[in-house]
C-alpha cells in the first residue's frame, strides 16, 4: 500500500504524462506555425529582377528537391518527417555577376520539421547540406508558445538567408 505523499507524487507525474502527451498532440500546429512563416517570409520576394515567383511546398507534392532530403535523412526520421522546400521561378541568365549567380547563390532551401520531438532543420542550399541550422525541440513544451516562435523564426532566417540576400541586392542584376 503507498502512502497519501506517494499517490500524491504519482498523480502528478502522471499529471505531467498528460501535458506531454497533449503537447505531443499539438506539434501538427508546429509545422503549421513553420510553413505560415515560411510563406510570410518570402512573400516580398515576388517579381525581383529575374525572379517571377517564389513559393514554399510541403512533402505532399514529391518532387525531386524533397526526395533529394528525404533520401539523406535517417531511416525513422524519414517516415516522421514534414520537408518544406522553396520553389523559386529563377529566370537568371548565367552571365549574371558572381555573387548573384545561379552557382553562386541557389535557391534550394529546405526546413525540416520533426513533430515528434520537435525538432526542426533549417538548410539554406541543399548543394551545401553542412551549413544547416538544427533546434532542438526537447524541453520546447514547457517553454510554450513564445519560445517555440524564437525557433521558428531562427531557422526560417536560416533557410531564407540567399533569398533575403538576393532581395536585398536584386538591384544589382538589372534586366539588360
Amino acid at each position: 500500500m503507498i502512502t497519501f505523499k506517494e499517490f500524491l507524487n504519482e498523480d502528478a507525474g502522471d499529471r505531467a504524462a498528460q501535458k506531454d502527451r497533449e503537447w505531443l498532440a499539438q506539434n501538427s500546429n508546429l509545422a503549421d506555425d513553420v510553413g505560415r512563416a515560411l510563406d510570410a517570409a518570402v512573400r516580398t520576394a515576388h517579381n525581383l529582377n529575374y525572379i517571377t515567383s517564389v513559393k514554399w511546398w510541403s512533402t505532399t507534392a514529391k518532387s525531386n528537391n524533397v526526395r533529394l532530403v528525404l533520401n539523406k535523412l535517417s531511416p525513422p526520421l524519414r517516415n516522421a518527417a514534414i520537408v518544406f522546400y522553396l520553389d523559386v521561378k529563377d529566370a537568371r541568365p548565367l552571365t549574371l555577376p558572381g555573387a548573384l549567380s545561379k552557382d553562386g547563390l541557389p535557391f534550394d532551401a529546405a526546413v525540416i520539421v520533426e513533430p515528434i520531438n520537435g525538432d526542426l532543420i533549417a538548410v539554406p542550399s541543399l548543394s551545401q547540406p553542412h551549413k544547416s541550422t538544427f533546434s532542438n525541440g526537447r524541453g520546447a513544451a514547457a517553454a510554450g508558445k513564445l519560445a517555440n516562435m524564437f525557433r521558428i523564426d531562427k531557422v526560417v532566417k536560416a533557410a531564407t538567408q540567399n533569398l533575403t540576400f538576393y532581395a536585398r541586392n536584386h538591384h544589382k542584376a538589372k534586366r539588360g
